[in-house]
């Protein structure tokens, strides 16, 4: 601590009483006697102590504000006889430190002069330490919010070269962490090698001035800085970029520091002089300087690289404090790699499921398509046996009557011919109506008693397969002008075919109302549904896309619907099967028929 013999301590005096003034000599060489504060303040530049005689100058206590708003931390001590102490009081209340009573001694005084000069020193650490806390304070915040934007950066970043620059920026900048370079190293697992990858910072000290020139001269924000950054990552030919490239560790060498950097997951600084492992001459002829910092791009199961930062420039030590805001900064990089890391594996994976779903939609397509030929060679087979049975009596006993010319009993022979003749023509007529119906006689029919004859009809089907059948019709009676027997097919094919798309069950919904002109229905199941890029295909003929069948079903459906004049159309269910609706004029108008 300072005493008041050493020159740099200056004490103010402010008393005209010569007594005093004697008696305060003896501190020796640092004592100012006055009678004008201010000016000797002036002066003076900075006080250590100030002496106050109370009772000999004017205004003592007016003295005592200005003095503490010119030189708040230094201590006032104030003189006051006994008999005014009143007025000391009066003094502590302005802000005086301490008194002592009129007459006094040196040596009295001299103690407690020095516990002044202690608590000046105190004073001044303390003010040095809020100014140190508050200088911390504001960086931690503003390290908070480069956290925020970095991470926002980070998050947006859509690839790996993004992420990467969006690191070396936020490690460079004035924004950022403020290092002059940054060099950044990734672990390439297919060679296991430790190598430089790209760089950022100037080649020199006239480069740096030029660059914080021009960015002091533009202010750009950390996303500029970020977006011109990506235009030159990777240019070979900026020096930085070039240094980096020496930068090659097998990850094989434990001791390499660089290494064991990434092994313990932990950073490192090294200040000059510090030649602490293997790879430190190495790394000191890379970079030109022997203080640098590194920091482990590491998650829990994966090591991606390393950064290392230096000052070149302004060959600023690094503090302890750098380092943990490097780590911190590092560790927000981290998750950002580790988010590109997950999305590439997800993107790998997401492709592979879908080459795997176009080969199985293409497998069951070819088996769908297989099955349908094999039906409909059955059903040809099955029609082909049918026709060439009588077709065979016929010629057979045509063959007989040729060779034999005159025969008996040839009444036997044309009761077979006609008997066969009449049967393959019978068989003729149910084929032909099975792919074109032979009559169209529309009349005016009451919609929801035919629907509710065909759920009839189909009652034991709906039972047996396990479905709930909800039913919801608008209206009691809507009269529409149809066919009953054309329609009816059409109705028994569309309900069909919905129960066959709920073989473990499910729910039939069949609702009816008018709409504007029309009578709609729809017929609405929670089946496997049907995909949206087949929809256009449902109602060709001979397509289906379940494993059996010959797909005429829908098809014969959709033909007698258009014989009405009706709309036919097929959409998505809610959330799983499909809707079918269908809309019948109500205007009564004979349509097309065979």
């Amino acid at each position: 601590m300072p005493t008041p013999n050493q020159a740099a301590t200056k004490i103010v005096v402010l008393t005209s009483d010569d007594h005093l003034i004697q008696a305060l000599k003896g501190l020796g060489e640092g004592v100012y006697f006055t009678q004008d504060s201010e000016r000797c303040l002036h002066n003076l530049g900075h006080v250590d102590l100030i002496l106050l005689d109370l009772e000999t100058i004017s205004g003592a206590l007016s003295e005592i504000r200005k003095m503490q708003w010119l030189c708040p931390e230094t201590p006032i001590i104030v003189f006051v006889s006994a008999k005014r102490r009143h007025l000391a009081a009066e003094a502590l209340s302005e802000g005086a430190w301490t008194y002592l009573l009129k007459p006094l001694e040196l040596q009295e005084l001299q103690p407690l002069v020095q516990q002044g000069l202690r608590y000046r020193e105190l004073v001044r650490f303390k003010r040095q330490c809020q100014v140190t806390l508050e200088w911390h304070h504001l960086r931690l915040i503003h390290l908070l919010q480069l956290t925020t934007r970095l991470s926002t950066a980070f998050l947006k970043a859509s690839d790996r070269d993004e992420l990467l620059g969006a690191i070396l920026v936020g490690i460079t900048v004035g924004e950022g962490l403020g290092f002059n370079r940054a060099f950044l190293c990734l672990v390439d697992e297919k060679e296991r090698i430790l190598k430089g990858e790209m760089a950022i910072g100037p080649s020199s000290p006239e480069e740096a001035s030029q660059i914080w020139a021009e960015i002091d001269r533009r202010r750009p924000s950390l996303f500029e800085i970020l977006h011109d950054y990506r235009r030159v990552a990777r240019d070979p030919n900026l020096r930085v970029n070039q240094l980096v490239k020496n930068i090659r560790v097998p990850l094989k060498e434990e001791d390499h520091l660089l290494v064991r950097c990434l092994r313990e997951k932990r950073p490192y600084s090294f200040t000059q002089g510090q030649r602490n492992g293997q790879g430190f001459n190495e790394l000191v002829e890379i970079l030109g300087v022997e203080e640098f910092a590194l920091v482990p791009l590491v998650s829990y199961e994966r090591e991606y690289g390393l950064i290392i930062t230096d000052n070149f420039v302004t060959r600023r030590p690094i503090s302890q404090h750098d380092l943990e805001f490097l780590q911190l900064f590092a560790t927000l990089a981290t998750l950002g790699l580790e988010k590109i890391h997950t999305c590439q594996v997800l993107t790998a994976q997401i492709r592979s499921l879908e080459e795997l779903n176009r080969q199985l939609e293409e497998n069951k397509r070819l088996l769908v398509e297989a099955e349908r030929f094999r039906a409909i060679g059955q059903t040809i087979s099955r029609f082909l046996h049918e026709i060439r049975n009588p077709l065979s009596s016929l010629a057979g006993l045509a063959r007989r009557l040729k060779e034999k010319g005159r025969v008996e009993n040839l009444d036997h022979y044309l009761e077979v011919i006609v008997h066969e003749a009449e049967r393959l023509e019978l068989l003729l007529k149910d084929i032909s109506h099975f792919v074109v119906p032979t009559t169209f006689k529309p009349r005016s029919t009451d919609l929801p008693s035919l629907v509710e004859e065909v759920l009839g009809l189909l009652g034991r089907e709906l039972a047996e397969a396990n479905i709930v059948l909800k039913k919801d019709y608008q209206v009691d009676n809507l009269t529409v002008f149809l066919d009953p027997d054309r329609f009816k097919e059409a109705l028994i094919h569309l309900v069909m075919n919905a129960i066959e798309a709920m073989p473990e069950g499910g729910q039939l919904t069949v609702r009816i109302w008018p709409e504007d002109n029309h009578a709609t229905i729809e017929v609405a199941d929670t089946g496997w549904g049907i995909p949206k890029a087949l929809v256009k295909k449902v109602g060709e003929p001979f397509f289906t896309t379940k494993t059996h069948g010959t797909g005429l079903g829908l098809s014969i459906a959709k033909r007698a619907l258009e014989l009405h004049g009706a709309r036919f159309c097929i959409y998505p269910n809610t959330p799983a099967g499909t809707r079918v609706i269908v809309q019948l004029p109500l205007k009564e108008e004979e349509h097309g028929g065979a």
